[in-house]
């Protein structure tokens, strides 16, 4: 396959190289703010105040169907991962008239299994996604000082994960950048997958100081990770994004996140000169005010179940931009209708029209069928334009 991927590779550059200078790329440049963090999701910042951009996320299992590839082929071979990154990149510029510019930029990331994958669980890949394992890494309340940190070069899955962003970079041509996967998840959330979640509550609630102390090992983990990630590229360290799906109400209470996760993320804002991005897919509102504590908080994600007013009302609009994800299914795939969705654009425009706030379709996937939901999210995208246009 790889000469012939490798042509399609070169044809498909070349279209992109010619459309990202067009107009209708260039333009939508227009609506953010230099994204910082790079080298994740889209992420930028809106520009304006004025103006409410709307991005649409079309998960890769919807790709995949719509584009005709295997996800197991593109998680484990560069040439793939490589052709059906571009593809996507066209697929999505052609398709989904949002504010995302078309870029010169192959996103690795290999699967939400990639930090506890560090330390040496099996990431688990299907044609679905490629998901976190679940086997429990730290089977016992271990001594602290008695675990060892994790190598950037050698431990778990990073020696597969070199070798395959080298080889991408091989690749692709070098007006074109390949991103290196970023630590995104939190020291919470990956001490949760390690430990399993139903072991550490009950370690909380038997010895909240062994919480503390784990999770406070893993920030130092991610730290050291981070500066090892960085002299490799030959960059300096750079405003780090923080993914919190395991932080939500009532799983976590505010006390726990106060004494033990909160810590933790002020930690990394220091070290890392902020946080570019917070994010919780789950209900955060009880954890607003904490939230808010972070130093130099760029970018707040609400998701569908936090309240979008009283996010508002607790983030200072002259330091913090909110982005607010509508839920995927019930506003946008099977929304019942125009006045639905207007109204849904209408009240975020409304509640965020002090901040820099963007409003994202995200989670889109194949749930009818392709030409059914591909119809719905077009409509979606029109209301979007006629509501911030």
């Amino acid at each position: 396959m790889d000469n012939k991927a490798l042509y399609e590779i070169k044809k498909t550059q070349e279209e992109i190289r010619r459309l990202a200078e067009t107009p209708k790329s260039r333009g939508r440049w227009a609506y953010w703010k230099d994204p910082m963090v790079d080298f994740d999701y889209w992420r930028a910042i809106p520009r304006s105040k004025d103006t409410k951009p709307f991005v649409v996320d079309f998960e890769r299992q919807g790709h995949a169907e719509v584009l005709g590839f295997s996800l197991k082929e593109f998680y484990t071979d560069p040439y793939a991962y490589v052709l059906h990154s571009l593809r996507i990149l066209l697929h999505k510029f052609h398709t989904f008239e949002d504010c995302t510019p078309l870029r010169k930029v192959i996103v690795f990331i290999p699967g939400a299994g990639f930090e506890k994958a560090i330390f040496g669980s099996a990431q688990v890949i299907t044609e679905q996604d490629a998901w976190v394992g679940r086997d429990i890494v730290i089977h016992e309340r271990a001594d602290i000082a008695a675990l060892t940190m994790p190598d950037f070069h050698t431990s778990g899955n990073m020696p597969e994960i070199i070798n395959f962003y080298e080889k991408m970079r091989e690749i692709t041509d070098d007006d074109f950048t390949v991103t290196f996967p970023q630590w995104s998840r939190s020291p919470w959330g990956v001490a949760w997958h390690l430990r399993g979640i139903d072991n550490l509550l009950l370690d909380y609630a038997d010895d909240p100081q062994w919480v503390r102390d784990f999770v406070g090992f893993i920030t130092d983990v991610r730290i050291h990770w981070a500066e090892q990630r960085a002299e490799y590229l030959g960059c300096g360290l750079k405003v780090c994004n923080i993914y919190n799906d395991e932080v939500l109400s009532p799983v976590v209470s505010p006390e726990l996140y106060r004494a033990i996760i909160l810590p933790s993320e002020i930690k990394l804002s220091e070290r890392f000169g902020g946080v570019h991005y917070w994010h919780s897919c789950g209900n955060v509102t009880p954890f607003l005010h904490d939230i808010n504590q972070i130093p130099n908080l760029y970018m707040s994600h609400v998701s569908p179940w936090t309240d979008i007013r009283e996010s508002a009302r607790v983030y200072d609009p002259e330091k913090t931009a909110i982005e607010v994800d509508l839920h995927g299914h019930d506003d946008v795939l099977n929304a019942s209708g125009e006045n639905q969705i207007r109204h849904k654009l209408e009240s975020f425009k409304r509640d965020t029209k002090d901040f820099h706030s963007l409003i994202r379709a995200a989670g889109l996937e194949i749930v009818h069928d392709v030409k059914t939901d591909l119809e719905n999210i077009q409509r979606w995208i029109k209301c979007a334009h006629s509501v911030f246009r």
